[in-house]
């Protein structure tokens, strides 16, 4: 048996969470659903790592000497290696179906998107999600807002929500 972490949504749009011991993550969400809940997300608990030894503060491997502070690197440096990368396809397709499911349990839009704003979504930060809801809060469609952050949104998503 495998134990697993959950967030879901009651009905109500109440947010729960909790672990379960079962077999798979399936069993998991079957298990969810048949207690009247909504999956959001479900992670597998990794086993706690055996007692190791004290480490070191780790060294760059090249030059043997510990990172440069920020402030050494020239600005543009700085604003490359901090540029966040384009979410992957299938953190789009979570993201969107973890919002559809809240939708489709009869959640407002608004309180859907600020719901997803306090949920970590791998690739989706839940600042966009917050964006996206004062977006709709100022009279926007949603597929507009989304198109307003094309680094995140491509316009296959954009259109998809439009359509």
């Amino acid at each position: 048996m495998a134990q697993f972490t959950y967030k879901a949504r009651r009905r109500s749009g109440e947010l729960v969470s909790g672990s379960l011991e079962v077999n798979d993550r399936g069993a998991a969400v079957a298990q969810l659903q048949r207690s009247g809940l909504f999956p959001i997300a479900i992670l597998a608990v990794e086993p706690a790592p055996k007692a190791k030894a004290p480490r070191k503060p780790a060294q760059s491997a090249q030059t043997g000497a510990s990172p440069a502070p920020a402030g050494v690197l020239p600005e543009s440096l700085r604003r490359l290696f901090s540029r966040q990368r384009r979410p992957k396809l299938q953190e789009l397709a979570t993201y969107t179906q973890q919002l559809a499911n809240l939708l489709r349990a009869g959640m407002p839009l608004t309180m859907a998107l600020q719901s997803m704003s306090s949920l970590s979504s791998k690739g989706i930060p839940g600042a966009v999600s917050q964006d996206l809801k004062q977006s709709v809060v100022e009279g926007r469609a949603l597929s507009d807002a989304m198109a307003r952050r094309p680094d995140i949104f491509p316009p296959l998503v954009v259109n998809m929500v439009r359509a």
